[in-house]
Protein backbone atom coordinates (compact mmCIF):
# COMPACT_ATOMS: atom_id res chain seq x y z
CA UNK A 1 0.00 0.00 0.00
CA UNK A 2 1.32 3.45 -0.78
CA UNK A 3 0.68 4.51 2.80
CA UNK A 4 -1.67 7.43 3.17
CA UNK A 5 -5.01 8.56 1.83
CA UNK A 6 -7.96 7.31 -0.14
CA UNK A 7 -10.26 10.20 -0.83
CA UNK A 8 -13.75 8.81 -0.53
CA UNK A 9 -14.67 11.03 -3.46
CA UNK A 10 -18.42 10.71 -3.48
CA UNK A 11 -18.99 11.71 0.13
CA UNK A 12 -15.49 13.08 0.73
CA UNK A 13 -14.69 10.95 3.78
CA UNK A 14 -10.92 10.78 4.01
CA UNK A 15 -9.29 7.53 5.04
CA UNK A 16 -5.72 7.07 6.28
CA UNK A 17 -4.42 5.00 3.42
CA UNK A 18 -2.94 5.24 -0.10
CA UNK A 19 -1.54 8.60 -1.12
CA UNK A 20 -0.44 10.04 -4.43
CA UNK A 21 2.33 12.20 -2.97
CA UNK A 22 5.60 11.89 -4.85
CA UNK A 23 9.06 11.10 -3.53
CA UNK A 24 11.60 12.54 -5.97
CA UNK A 25 14.85 10.91 -4.89
CA UNK A 26 16.38 8.82 -2.12
CA UNK A 27 16.57 11.88 0.11
CA UNK A 28 12.77 12.15 -0.07
CA UNK A 29 11.93 8.53 0.55
CA UNK A 30 9.41 8.63 3.43
CA UNK A 31 10.47 7.23 6.83
CA UNK A 32 8.10 4.25 6.52
CA UNK A 33 10.24 3.05 3.57
CA UNK A 34 13.71 4.11 4.75
CA UNK A 35 14.53 0.77 6.45
CA UNK A 36 14.06 -1.03 3.12
CA UNK A 37 16.41 -1.35 0.16
CA UNK A 38 15.65 -0.73 -3.49
CA UNK A 39 13.53 -3.48 -4.99
CA UNK A 40 11.22 -3.66 -1.96
CA UNK A 41 7.57 -3.57 -2.99
CA UNK A 42 3.96 -3.68 -1.88
CA UNK A 43 0.93 -4.89 -3.86
CA UNK A 44 -2.48 -3.85 -2.61
CA UNK A 45 -6.02 -4.55 -3.70
CA UNK A 46 -8.67 -1.84 -3.50
CA UNK A 47 -12.37 -2.75 -3.58
CA UNK A 48 -15.18 -0.20 -3.42
CA UNK A 49 -18.92 -0.98 -3.29
CA UNK A 50 -21.22 2.01 -3.66
CA UNK A 51 -25.03 2.10 -4.02
CA UNK A 52 -26.37 1.73 -7.57
CA UNK A 53 -22.81 1.47 -8.90
CA UNK A 54 -20.81 -1.52 -10.21
CA UNK A 55 -18.21 -2.83 -7.76
CA UNK A 56 -14.82 -1.19 -8.38
CA UNK A 57 -11.76 -3.41 -7.98
CA UNK A 58 -8.11 -2.67 -8.72
CA UNK A 59 -4.60 -3.79 -7.80
CA UNK A 60 -1.48 -1.65 -7.67
CA UNK A 61 2.11 -2.66 -7.08
CA UNK A 62 4.45 0.03 -5.74
CA UNK A 63 8.19 -0.65 -6.00
CA UNK A 64 11.08 1.25 -4.42
CA UNK A 65 12.65 1.70 -7.84
CA UNK A 66 13.49 5.05 -9.40
CA UNK A 67 11.18 6.26 -12.16
CA UNK A 68 11.38 9.44 -14.23
CA UNK A 69 10.02 11.75 -11.52
CA UNK A 70 10.00 9.66 -8.38
CA UNK A 71 11.92 7.24 -6.20
CA UNK A 72 9.01 4.84 -6.75
CA UNK A 73 7.62 2.96 -9.75
CA UNK A 74 4.00 1.84 -9.94
CA UNK A 75 2.45 -1.04 -11.87
CA UNK A 76 -1.28 -1.67 -12.34
CA UNK A 77 -2.97 -5.06 -12.22
CA UNK A 78 -5.29 -4.39 -15.16
CA UNK A 79 -2.32 -4.65 -17.56
CA UNK A 80 -0.71 -7.56 -15.74
CA UNK A 81 1.72 -5.30 -13.83
CA UNK A 82 3.72 -4.80 -17.05
CA UNK A 83 3.60 -1.06 -17.74
CA UNK A 84 5.78 1.08 -15.46
CA UNK A 85 4.68 4.57 -14.40
CA UNK A 86 5.75 7.17 -11.88
CA UNK A 87 4.77 6.04 -8.40
CA UNK A 88 4.31 7.82 -5.12
CA UNK A 89 4.49 7.22 -1.39
CA UNK A 90 4.36 9.45 1.64
CA UNK A 91 3.95 9.55 5.39
CA UNK A 92 1.89 12.67 5.87
CA UNK A 93 2.85 16.05 7.29
CA UNK A 94 3.06 17.26 10.86
CA UNK A 95 -0.07 19.25 11.78
CA UNK A 96 1.97 22.38 12.56
CA UNK A 97 3.47 22.28 9.06
CA UNK A 98 0.06 22.75 7.40
CA UNK A 99 -1.06 25.58 9.68
CA UNK A 100 -2.50 23.95 12.80
CA UNK A 101 -1.79 25.93 15.96
CA UNK A 102 -1.99 24.69 19.53
CA UNK A 103 -4.81 26.29 21.52
CA UNK A 104 -4.95 24.16 24.67
CA UNK A 105 -3.48 21.18 26.51
CA UNK A 106 -4.63 19.13 29.47
CA UNK A 107 -3.89 15.87 31.27
CA UNK A 108 -6.44 13.05 31.12
CA UNK A 109 -6.71 9.34 31.89
CA UNK A 110 -7.22 7.09 28.87
CA UNK A 111 -7.66 3.34 28.53
CA UNK A 112 -5.64 1.64 25.81
CA UNK A 113 -6.14 -2.10 25.22
CA UNK A 114 -7.59 -2.56 28.72
CA UNK A 115 -4.92 -0.60 30.60
CA UNK A 116 -5.26 2.92 31.98
CA UNK A 117 -2.58 5.51 31.17
CA UNK A 118 -1.92 9.18 31.80
CA UNK A 119 -2.27 11.09 28.54
CA UNK A 120 -1.67 14.61 27.32
CA UNK A 121 -4.60 15.90 25.30
CA UNK A 122 -3.70 18.67 22.87
CA UNK A 123 -6.17 20.71 20.81
CA UNK A 124 -4.99 22.37 17.60
CA UNK A 125 -6.99 24.52 15.19
CA UNK A 126 -6.65 26.17 11.81
CA UNK A 127 -8.79 27.92 9.22
CA UNK A 128 -8.27 28.19 5.47
CA UNK A 129 -10.33 28.65 2.30
CA UNK A 130 -11.92 25.23 2.83
CA UNK A 131 -13.21 26.10 6.29
CA UNK A 132 -12.37 25.41 9.92
CA UNK A 133 -10.40 22.42 11.18
CA UNK A 134 -9.87 21.14 14.72
CA UNK A 135 -7.49 18.34 15.64
CA UNK A 136 -7.40 16.75 19.11
CA UNK A 137 -4.68 14.22 19.90
CA UNK A 138 -4.18 12.00 22.95
CA UNK A 139 -0.50 11.16 23.59
CA UNK A 140 0.81 8.53 26.05
CA UNK A 141 4.54 8.92 26.66
CA UNK A 142 4.73 5.43 28.19
CA UNK A 143 3.83 3.92 24.83
CA UNK A 144 6.03 4.15 21.75
CA UNK A 145 4.19 2.69 18.77
CA UNK A 146 5.02 3.84 15.22
CA UNK A 147 3.97 6.88 13.21
CA UNK A 148 0.75 6.65 11.24
CA UNK A 149 -1.32 8.99 9.14
CA UNK A 150 -4.77 10.50 9.48
CA UNK A 151 -6.63 11.28 6.27
CA UNK A 152 -7.57 14.88 5.52
CA UNK A 153 -8.45 16.73 2.29
CA UNK A 154 -5.11 17.99 1.04
CA UNK A 155 -1.98 16.59 2.69
CA UNK A 156 -2.48 13.81 5.23
CA UNK A 157 -1.60 14.44 8.86
CA UNK A 158 1.29 12.59 10.48
CA UNK A 159 0.55 11.17 13.94
CA UNK A 160 3.63 10.68 16.11
CA UNK A 161 4.50 7.36 17.77
CA UNK A 162 2.96 8.34 21.14
CA UNK A 163 -0.51 9.16 19.76
CA UNK A 164 -3.16 6.62 20.83
CA UNK A 165 -6.23 8.59 19.70
CA UNK A 166 -6.90 11.43 17.28
CA UNK A 167 -10.07 13.32 16.41
CA UNK A 168 -10.34 15.58 13.37
CA UNK A 169 -13.34 17.87 12.76
CA UNK A 170 -13.89 19.82 9.54
CA UNK A 171 -16.60 22.35 8.68
CA UNK A 172 -17.22 24.79 5.88
CA UNK A 173 -19.18 25.44 2.67
CA UNK A 174 -22.31 23.85 4.09
CA UNK A 175 -20.63 20.56 4.96
CA UNK A 176 -19.21 18.95 8.08
CA UNK A 177 -17.13 15.89 8.85
CA UNK A 178 -15.55 14.21 11.87
CA UNK A 179 -12.99 11.38 11.90
CA UNK A 180 -11.82 9.48 14.99
CA UNK A 181 -8.86 7.09 15.02
CA UNK A 182 -8.11 5.10 18.19
CA UNK A 183 -5.64 2.29 19.01
CA UNK A 184 -7.51 -0.89 20.00
CA UNK A 185 -4.76 -3.51 19.65
CA UNK A 186 -0.99 -3.12 19.83
CA UNK A 187 0.01 -6.51 18.44
CA UNK A 188 -2.24 -8.57 16.19
CA UNK A 189 -0.83 -11.16 13.79
CA UNK A 190 -1.97 -11.08 10.17
CA UNK A 191 -1.01 -13.37 7.31
CA UNK A 192 -0.05 -11.81 3.97
CA UNK A 193 0.70 -14.56 1.49
CA UNK A 194 3.58 -16.51 3.03
CA UNK A 195 4.34 -13.76 5.55
CA UNK A 196 3.10 -13.35 9.12
CA UNK A 197 3.27 -9.78 10.43
CA UNK A 198 2.49 -8.10 13.75
CA UNK A 199 0.16 -5.14 13.36
CA UNK A 200 -1.06 -2.16 15.31
CA UNK A 201 -4.87 -1.95 14.95
CA UNK A 202 -6.92 1.25 15.09
CA UNK A 203 -10.67 1.68 15.15
CA UNK A 204 -12.05 4.30 12.74
CA UNK A 205 -15.38 6.07 13.05
CA UNK A 206 -16.99 9.40 12.33
CA UNK A 207 -19.65 11.10 10.24
CA UNK A 208 -19.97 12.97 6.97
CA UNK A 209 -22.65 15.45 5.95
CA UNK A 210 -21.72 16.66 2.49
CA UNK A 211 -23.36 17.19 -0.91
CA UNK A 212 -26.66 15.91 0.42
CA UNK A 213 -25.10 12.65 1.61
CA UNK A 214 -25.22 11.77 5.30
CA UNK A 215 -23.35 8.73 6.54
CA UNK A 216 -21.53 7.41 9.60
CA UNK A 217 -18.63 5.25 8.39
CA UNK A 218 -16.91 2.75 10.68
CA UNK A 219 -13.83 0.63 10.14
CA UNK A 220 -10.45 -0.69 11.19
CA UNK A 221 -6.91 0.08 10.08
CA UNK A 222 -3.89 -2.25 10.43
CA UNK A 223 -0.29 -1.01 10.17
CA UNK A 224 3.05 -2.77 10.64
CA UNK A 225 6.72 -1.82 10.58
CA UNK A 226 7.41 -5.16 8.89
CA UNK A 227 5.74 -3.97 5.68
CA UNK A 228 7.18 -1.22 3.46
CA UNK A 229 4.96 1.83 3.85
CA UNK A 230 3.45 0.31 7.05
CA UNK A 231 -0.17 0.33 5.82
CA UNK A 232 -1.41 -3.27 5.71
CA UNK A 233 -5.20 -3.38 5.72
CA UNK A 234 -8.14 -1.00 5.78
CA UNK A 235 -11.79 -1.97 6.09
CA UNK A 236 -14.52 0.69 6.02
CA UNK A 237 -18.30 0.43 5.75
CA UNK A 238 -21.47 2.27 6.64
CA UNK A 239 -25.12 2.98 5.91
CA UNK A 240 -26.44 6.25 4.56
CA UNK A 241 -29.02 7.74 6.90
CA UNK A 242 -32.70 7.55 6.00
CA UNK A 243 -32.87 11.36 5.70
CA UNK A 244 -29.85 11.46 3.35
CA UNK A 245 -30.65 13.13 0.02
CA UNK A 246 -28.42 10.58 -1.69
CA UNK A 247 -28.87 6.82 -1.31
CA UNK A 248 -31.08 6.93 1.84
CA UNK A 249 -30.73 3.68 3.78
CA UNK A 250 -28.22 2.24 1.29
CA UNK A 251 -24.94 0.61 2.34
CA UNK A 252 -21.37 1.06 1.13
CA UNK A 253 -18.04 -0.59 1.83
CA UNK A 254 -14.43 0.03 0.91
CA UNK A 255 -11.25 -1.95 1.53
CA UNK A 256 -7.55 -1.62 0.76
CA UNK A 257 -5.56 -4.74 1.61
CA UNK A 258 -1.94 -5.67 1.02
CA UNK A 259 -2.03 -9.00 -0.82
CA UNK A 260 1.74 -9.36 -1.28
CA UNK A 261 4.95 -7.55 -0.42
CA UNK A 262 8.72 -7.84 -0.67
CA UNK A 263 10.72 -6.40 2.21
CA UNK A 264 14.48 -6.15 1.60
CA UNK A 265 16.05 -4.73 4.72
CA UNK A 266 19.06 -2.48 4.18
CA UNK A 267 22.27 -4.34 4.90
CA UNK A 268 20.67 -7.76 4.54
CA UNK A 269 21.49 -10.39 1.91
CA UNK A 270 18.73 -10.67 -0.69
Amino acid sequence: MRSLLILFTIVCFTLPVSAQSVAVDDGEIPPSWKAFAKGSSVTDEHVRKMPQTPVSKSQIKTVLQKSERSAFTRYRGEDGFKKAEDGGAGDGILPESVGFKKVSSREEKITVVGKEYNSTVTTLRMEDRRGKKELIIWEVKELTLHTRTMGMPGPDLLLNAHVVKAQLSLSGSGSSQESIQKVVKIKEELTIGKHKVLCLVEKLEGFVDRRGARVKPKGEYWTSEDVPGRAVKLLMSGTFSKDSKRWPGEQFSESVIVIDYKAIRKGSSR
